[in-house]
């Protein structure tokens, strides 16, 4: 459980490393709830030419929940 107060690096929360740790940061939680921030880029793994596909929207999500 996370302690209120102590600001956490989004590697000591999810699991995933290197391109596959989508999140850039955490940014503030509570008992029951996590908000991530996230930066998208062109370089960004599953970035498209059209931009990223609204289903790593899920994986994004998936790995907030994770922390």
């Amino acid at each position: 459980m996370l302690q209120t107060g102590i600001r956490y690096r989004v590697e000591e929360l999810v699991p995933h490393r290197g391109a596959m740790c989508l999140l850039e940061s955490i940014d503030e939680y509570g008992p029951d709830w996590l908000r991530a921030g996230v930066v998208t880029r062109r370089s960004s793994l599953f970035a498209q030419e059209a931009g990223i596909p609204a289903w790593v929207g899920l994986e994004y999500m998936a790995q907030a929940a994770a922390a």
